[in-house]
């Protein structure tokens, strides 16, 4: 893939690491303390774009237009499988930070679990869609269309930042709530 990766696209996941907001966009008054078990709202608005941009490559009447509605099959299920599972824990990450409490934070751990059972699963996802954007970009170069090679290299960015940084966020912020409930537990976490 290129270099040539917009700063826009980094700045809705900067954002979603560092909490949700409500879903008109306005942050919660400064002193909210509930944790909520929620995709963090850039991090479902980057998905929002993917799929719109993906729609937009599917209208093309040629290789492009094939191109993109194989991406789409693998990415629709790819991108809810995120939301439900991999990116709902990250919406407490804002109120632990704040040491919030949340009736939210079970679920949360379970969810965590899950997550590391899925990750070959997600990553097997992440090579699919992978392929299919390689073939993307090439049959974007071939037509001479240059404008879906920036989609080819948001796929690849999406891929790169949900398994550096996304992933196993969620997967630290559930180690951490099961330390954090066990050390609350009386006799020092024993059950």
């Amino acid at each position: 893939m290129t270099a040539r990766i917009s700063t826009s696209l980094l700045v809705p996941v900067l954002v979603a690491l560092f909490g949700t907001f409500p879903a008109d966009g306005q942050e919660p008054p400064s002193g909210s303390r509930v944790a909520v078990l929620e995709a963090p709202l850039a991090l479902r608005l980057d998905h929002k774009s993917l799929r719109e941009a993906v729609s937009r490559a599917m209208e093309d009447k040629e290789g492009v237009g094939d191109a993109a509605r194989a991406i789409d099959v693998l990415l629709s299920s790819h991108l809810k499988h995120e939301e439900d599972l991999a990116f709902r824990p990250l919406g407490l990450l804002r109120g632990v930070a704040k040491d919030a409490s949340s009736a939210d934070i079970a679920s949360a751990t379970a969810m965590t679990v899950k997550i590391e059972k899925d990750l070959p699963l997600l990553l097997d996802e992440h090579r699919a869609i992978l392929e299919a954007s390689k073939r993307l970009g090439d049959v974007a170069r071939r037509e001479h269309k240059p404008q879906y090679l920036d989609l080819a290299d948001r796929l690849w960015l999406h891929t790169r930042v949900a398994e550096e940084v996304l992933y196993p966020a969620a997967i630290l912020l559930g180690e951490h709530l099961r330390v954090t409930q066990a050390a609350k537990r009386p006799h020092g976490g024993n059950p």
